[in-house]
């Protein structure tokens, strides 16, 4: 079912309904006037994702137009502040690392105060 809005003459929504293949997200980095559209968009695409999903740079770099240059930008911009964390989880010797643990944060820890 398609919804016409129309608060104001200047503007206009044309939205659907929702019942299935949608996410419900905090609307605050959105908001956020400090981080660029590329980092929001990596952000806002990596909580569509199942909460099992594992995240793997190179896989989720073939979902968009842009290069790995770009892709790699916004994401060092979401780990700088504060929205995405990588861990290294390493092998019983403690040399090798066996994976990449990446923390996905809706809304980093010194933001969920405000």
């Amino acid at each position: 079912m398609i919804k016409h809005i129309c608060p104001s003459p200047q503007t206009s929504y044309v939205r659907i309904e929702k019942v299935k293949n949608y996410t419900v997200m905090d609307n605050d980095f959105l908001r956020r006037s400090d981080l660029s559209w590329k980092a929001k968009g990596i952000l806002a695409y990596l909580l569509t994702l199942p909460d099992d999903w594992v995240i793997k740079l190179k896989e989720i770099e073939t979902h968009t137009t842009d290069g790995a240059s770009s892709f790699r930008k916004g994401w060092a911009e979401l780990v700088q502040q504060g929205y995405i964390e990588r861990n290294p989880i390493r092998d019983r010797s403690g040399r090798r690392i066996k994976y990449w643990e990446t923390v996905v944060f809706e809304r980093p820890l010194y933001r969920l105060g405000q």
